[in-house]
């Protein structure tokens, strides 16, 4: 993946003081796909481009939920997880992968969006996102 790009959504909630970056047990954090056709920029929110999601046989709309997700630091300045399998999935030309909060309230923020290095067409087959070894991201 390349360099990701962090929502203003997700900066203003973190920068309002309206979140702590460590949301605790009850975070749910989930991925989303989208392909080539998708333009990505950071004034997005969820609600805005939910639409636009990738479909295709095998692929749960809305994404999958991350798991494992571990916040390091005092206070929480790196968000990791367990790396993203969409399983025995058909899709074409995915390009992206949206991160964005359906837990706690407010839900639907959106986080970021990472950009693949190139589009991806599986074939009814598992599709994985791996994270980068030093976490998803840092805030520093």
């Amino acid at each position: 993946m390349t360099t990701p790009i962090i929502a203003n959504v997700f900066k203003h909630t973190l920068l309002g003081s309206l979140q702590d970056f460590y949301y605790g047990s009850g975070t749910v954090l989930k991925g989303a796909l989208f392909d080539s056709s998708f333009s990505p920029n950071a004034d997005m929110d969820w609600d805005g481009i939910s639409e636009d999601e990738i479909t295709g046989p095998g692929y749960p709309t809305g994404g999958i939920e991350l798991t494992g997700l571990i916040f390091l630091g005092t206070p929480s300045r790196n968000l990791d997880a367990e790396d993203l399998i969409f399983p025995a999935v058909t899709l074409v030309n995915v390009k992206f992968v949206v991160l964005y909060l359906i837990n706690p309230t407010p839900s639907n923020i959106l986080m970021g969006i990472w950009p693949l290095v190139e589009a991806q067409s599986p074939n009814n087959t598992d599709f994985e996102i791996k994270w980068n070894v030093n976490g998803i991201i840092e805030i520093v």
